[in-house]
């Protein structure tokens, strides 16, 4: 047994909605289910109203939020605006909580699933062929077709390149130049050593930047794919 989250996004005006499970509430999962999202439905909304969780939010006030920087730059790279919900307004999240209810009561209620693959597979097949098909109560309409008629003309296009998720992490620079990032080492320009670095780790990329410096990009190196490895350029070593 696995306890489970779901992720919701419904867009507005046709309430043509996109639902996933999830396992934890990370800001990469969290970023993953909104390219999910955008994927399903072939655009992107112009406006996100969010709910003011830490996966996005850091500080939630309605008139200056500090939003999460790795969401902030993932909806740049998408040319979506955020919206915040106010702190303690159910009603401003009404379209999405009531949804959550519709997919517990209605989805989730006397299912079983004989695991993960299982669940995808029937949540998938209710979305499409009940969920956003069937006459919605509020609306009156079928959400598909007014999303296809309507709502989709008015949505962005989606970008030619897909966000691609990344994780970051703080490390501090060893007295041989270099830090350590999963099993393997890289190095840093000899300047940095005992300082504390920022480091992006990519699906094939490592980029190293100054804590100090605002962040600047300092290295960059191609993810080692074995273990205990040594990657080092020798350009970060003194001359000496």
């Amino acid at each position: 047994l696995r306890k489970t989250w779901v992720f919701v996004m419904t867009l507005s005006h046709s309430r043509h909605n996109f639902v996933k499970t999830v396992y934890n509430q990370e800001v990469n999962t969290f970023i993953n289910c909104h390219i999910e999202a955008f994927d399903y439905f072939w655009w992107v909304p112009k406006t996100i109203k969010i709910d003011n969780l830490k996966a996005a939010i850091l500080n939630a006030n309605f008139y200056e939020s500090i939003y999460q920087k790795d969401y902030l730059a993932f909806s740049k790279h998408y040319w979506f605006d955020i919206v915040t919900c106010k702190v303690r307004h159910p009603e401003e999240k009404w379209k999405v909580e009531s949804w959550v209810k519709y997919v517990k009561n209605n989805f989730f209620k006397w299912s079983e699933f004989k695991n993960r693959d299982d669940l995808e597979n029937k949540l998938m097949n209710w979305l499409n062929n009940i969920c956003n098909s069937r006459i919605h109560w509020t609306t009156r309409k079928i959400p598909k077709v007014v999303f296809d008629e309507i709502e989709k003309d008015a949505l962005i296009k989606l970008p030619s390149k897909r966000w691609e998720i990344f994780s970051y992490e703080k490390r501090k620079v060893g007295k041989t130049s270099h830090i350590m990032v999963g099993r393997n080492y890289y190095s840093v320009p000899y300047k940095y050593i005992l300082e504390e670095v920022v480091v992006n780790i990519w699906e094939k990329l490592i980029k190293i930047y100054s804590w100090k410096s605002s962040e600047k990009l300092i290295a960059t190196h191609i993810k080692l794919s074995n273990e205990w490895e040594y990657q080092t350029n020798i350009y970060h070593y003194p001359s000496y």
